[in-house]
């Protein structure tokens, strides 16, 4: 019973996205596939319950603030996080950019956490921004590590124009990613925002799996493309030390 109840709130928790940050009855039950006297029924349990919020005005529901709340408590407390955390630090102090961690979810890229650049005018970043993975680097160093097929599931079918720079040809985006492997990390050149610029390394399990990815990324008035490569290298260095901590089962974090 407990597990059927909370399939359905995950189901239900699964219709917000970025793009659709409230429903209303008849498209939840349109979403799901279900009767709307049921669905109607569901939204009203996790209204009570904290976990979403109803607009009085236009009926429709919205993610709750009590979500809010340990969303931030998992964000903060989760393994990977505290290890990354003091690489987050020591990659905004050397570079002095704005350093962030970035997940995959479903198909965008998530900043778990950020470190601003300590400059007045840089990248804008906050933990919980969402963002296209075609265009950024830390979309392309999420996907890199994957299959072909895999990345074909992430994606759109057609990959959306956001500045003249941006890869919306799909082989010619793989051939980005090839390079990142290659090189070890992914770079994002005016591909999202034309005064943007940003690279990004990988974080591995035990298994090798990509889990997440740490980045830098600055605006391109300051930055210049030939300083992609040392700031892919510092990226890396990182990134590395972080993955042989989760590795460790953190011990290195906890003996430095």
């Amino acid at each position: 019973m407990a597990t059927d109840m909370l399939q359905k709130a995950f189901t239900v928790l699964s219709l917000f996205t970025a793009d659709r940050t409230n429903v209303g009855v008849v498209e939840a039950s349109e979403l799901l596939g279900r009767p709307a006297s049921t669905v109607s029924r569901w939204l009203a349990a996790m209204e009570h319950a904290g976990l979403l919020d109803r607009d009085v005005r236009t009926g429709r529901y919205r993610l709750g603030l009590r979500l809010i709340g340990f969303g931030e408590i998992a964000r903060r407390s989760t393994f990977v996080h505290n290890l990354a955390l003091p690489a987050l630090h020591e990659l905004a102090a050397e570079t002095r950019e704005t350093s962030s961690l970035g997940i995959l979810v479903g198909s965008e890229a998530f900043d778990a956490e950020v470190v601003e650049s300590p400059h007045l005018v840089r990248i804008v970043a906050y933990p919980g921004r969402r963002y296209p993975l075609h265009p950024t680097s830390v979309g392309k160093a999420l996907l890199a590590w994957l299959d072909t097929d895999q990345v074909k599931r992430l994606l759109p079918k057609r990959l959306q124009r956001y500045t003249a720079a941006t890869k919306t040809d799909f082989e010619e985006f793989l051939r980005d990613l090839e390079r990142a492997r290659k090189v070890g990390y992914a770079v994002a050149w005016r591909e999202w925002s034309e005064d943007s610029c940003g690279v990004a390394a990988p974080i591995r399990d035990s298994s090798g799996r990509v889990m997440c990815v740490l980045s830098i990324s600055a605006p391109v008035s300051r930055v210049a493309e030939a300083d992609l490569p040392w700031l892919g290298k510092v990226v890396v260095r990182s990134a590395d030390r972080v993955s042989e901590a989760v590795r460790s089962g953190g011990k290195e974090a906890d003996d430095t």
